[in-house]
């Protein structure tokens, strides 16, 4: 079933002012078959149904967010790119359609044929070859719409469908995403609204000329649900319009290593306690202009022990509050880094934290009659710039300053594996009962559990208060009796 249609489209023949990304055509064969190539590497077949499955016809192909979505959708090619090392062709080029591209741009991936199709109802989909090698560039697109960038998803909506439809075959269903070319493509229709958003308007989203960003939610449809819901996600607006269901504690631009490793391994590990451990931070510019290197901007980057949803800002953060039933702070501050390396346009930069982190079992105390929630920890990293402050600079939620600043995100980076709560109805004395797991996420877990009882003599070790009971479950008994 053929999605788009095609248009005789009355506008002005448009290119985009300023190339902020590379363009395709200037890529030699050679450079467009190994982009080709990384791009088939990248495509699989839920790559392909993330763009099929989305409630299509109201999101992803509407005028309202065209713009936002497929921005979101080519990050997760990018960032892909990155996590692979594959980093000449991040940000990825744009491809002009009125310019031919090399042929192995054009190849249907063979994850097309493995897609369910089913997914949106609709019936198998369109994997065969294309038809043509370029398409229209015509658009007219530097005009101040009353109604801003759905204003301008609308008066384009047109144009990119006829991009798709000239040329045939896959690119012109919604399996589009099967051809390397597509990405290319939406580049450089990305960098449309970029331009405009620099170039044409006034009032844009863009709050300076440089704008720095830090993703907060990846997500641009729910996995794991029975239908395609909407959901949302960030692409880097300030005062964020998504006000609903908005996950502000699942940045994958912070990733954890226990090892001084991850500008090439960007694997997240769960923190260590009283170790050395490394936090990196990655930083886009989606702005106007290249930030400069001496404008004395920094990245701070703070940890804290606070709940997902309940969490304080800023005194969750700084070492004002402290732990419940400890005298122990409750966050702080990791570090504090000059940003003197340049970040393009539509580029970004990874710096790195070395921490050594506190002793978390210092956390871990009994509280009498007080229900604690699992014991997490968090990053939450943000840029300090005159160039680009914050929007909102005073909420009293965590979540609501990751969501109002692009240029803030936070990462929940692994809990303790024992979670310390109280009994209801309370057992008289002072009880320690614990739990293995426990994680409020839902994720399945490995632990070890050692029990130590210190030989000297004024240790107030457990053993000097009560007798301590392990309730093994057959699966548990096994492992339990397998090591002797």
């Amino acid at each position: 079933m053929v999605f788009f249609f095609m248009l005789i489209f009355n506008g002005v023949w448009g290119q985009v002012n300023q190339a902020w990304r590379e363009r395709l055509s200037n890529l030699s064969s050679s450079e467009q078959i190994e982009l080709s190539n990384i791009l088939e590497d990248f495509i699989t077949a839920n790559i392909i149904e993330t763009h099929f499955c989305t409630p299509i016809v109201g999101h992803a192909h509407h005028g309202d967010f065209i713009f936002t979505w497929h921005r979101a959708y080519i990050e997760v090619a990018e960032d892909w790119m990155h996590r692979n090392n594959e980093l000449n062709y991040v940000p990825l080029p744009g491809w002009a359609p009125d310019i031919a591209s090399h042929s192995s741009m054009r190849i249907i991936d063979g994850s097309c044929d493995d897609v369910d199709y089913g997914c949106n109802g609709f019936p198998s989909g369109d994997c065969d070859d294309l038809t043509y090698t370029t398409g229209s560039n015509a658009f007219d697109y530097c005009k101040d719409f009353t109604t801003g960038l759905p204003g301008l998803g609308s008066s384009l909506l047109n144009y990119h469908t006829s991009v798709h439809s000239a040329l045939g075959g896959s690119f012109s269903s919604l399996y589009s995403p099967s051809v390397p070319l597509f990405w290319a493509w939406h580049a450089y229709f990305d960098e449309i609204w970029q331009d405009w958003e620099c170039n044409c308007r006034s009032n844009g989203y863009i709050s300076g000329r440089v704008d720095y960003f830090i993703k907060d939610s990846p997500s641009l449809y729910a996995d794991g649900m029975e239908a395609p819901v909407y959901i949302n996600y960030d692409v880097g607006h300030e005062e964020s319009p998504y006000k609903g269901d908005y996950n502000t504690w699942v940045s994958e631009y912070i990733w954890v290593r226990n090892q001084d490793d991850g500008f090439t391994n960007q694997t997240h590990q769960n923190i260590v306690s009283n170790e050395t451990n490394y936090i990196y931070v990655k930083i886009r510019n989606r702005g106007c202009e290249s930030s400069s290197s001496t404008a004395g901007d920094e990245l701070e980057l703070r940890w804290s022990l606070s709940t997902l949803d309940a969490s304080q800002w800023p005194n969750d953060w700084n070492g004002v509050n402290d732990y419940p039933g400890t005298n122990n702070p409750i966050g702080g501050l990791v570090g504090t880094m000059s940003m003197t390396q340049v970040i393009h346009v539509a580029d970004f930069k990874v710096y790195e934290f070395e921490w050594n982190t506190p002793n978390f079992a210092n956390y871990l105390k009994p509280i009498k009659n007080h229900n604690q929630p699992t014991l997490g920890i968090s990053f939450l990293a943000q840029v300090l710039s005159e160039e680009d402050p914050d929007e909102n600079t005073s909420p009293d939620k965590t979540k609501i300053y990751v969501r109002d600043n692009n240029n803030v995100a936070r990462r929940n980076a692994g809990k303790i594996p024992i979670t310390i709560f109280s009994t209801s109805p309370p057992i008289p004395a002072d009880p320690c009962c614990f739990q293995m797991g426990g994680d409020r996420l839902g994720d399945t877990v490995t632990v070890s559990l050692k029990i130590d009882a210190p030989q000297d003599e004024w240790s107030d070790h457990y053993f000097n208060h009560g007798k301590l009971y392990l309730t093994l479950d057959d699966s548990l008994y096994a492992i339990w009796t397998a090591g002797g």
